[in-house]
């Protein structure tokens, strides 16, 4: 919503109204910097998300001094509704501030890598009932012993 200054709205909870059906309720938060204001209208039943660990695809493996750890996810979205969706999806993978610590990357379906965050961007445009698949893999290779939380 664009200028909303005009309408004098004060910050708190919101009810959302869909025609005459209750939606849910939402936070309005006026006091946040920008020219706009952002309203959460809540999940959309359209559409449905599943992230799963594919187990064939993860290992450890150890070579001399260091561990190689290798995780693979896969996102499958699916589109229930009966409108054309646009979606911008997001995962992360861990971002080593150590030297010690290698992590690599490799990330299917025009996913891009923010590498400073490890934030992987897909901006999916979707049909009605399509699918999509989305893959990732990262490895982490660190030193024998060390202990990391992954």
């Amino acid at each position: 919503m664009q200028n909303f200054e005009e309408l004098n709205l004060s910050s708190g909870k919101a009810n959302i109204y869909y025609g005459q059906t209750y939606i849910g309720e939402t936070y309005l938060n006026t006091h946040q910097a920008g020219d706009s204001l952002q309203v959460s209208l809540g999940a959309d039943i359209g559409i449905a998300i599943q992230r799963d660990k594919v187990k064939d695809k993860s290992a450890k493996n150890f070579f001399g001094n260091k561990v190689e750890e290798t995780f693979t996810r896969v996102i499958k979205v699916k589109i229930t509704s009966q409108a054309r969706v646009n979606i911008r999806l997001q995962d992360q993978i861990p971002v080593s501030r150590d030297k010690e610590i290698e992590v690599k990357s490799e990330i299917d379906n025009a996913g891009k890598l923010d590498e400073e965050s490890g934030i992987i961007t897909w901006n999916l445009d979707l049909s009605p009932g399509q699918n999509q698949e989305l893959r990732f893999t990262y490895k982490v290779k660190y030193p024998k012993g060390r202990e990391i939380g992954l």
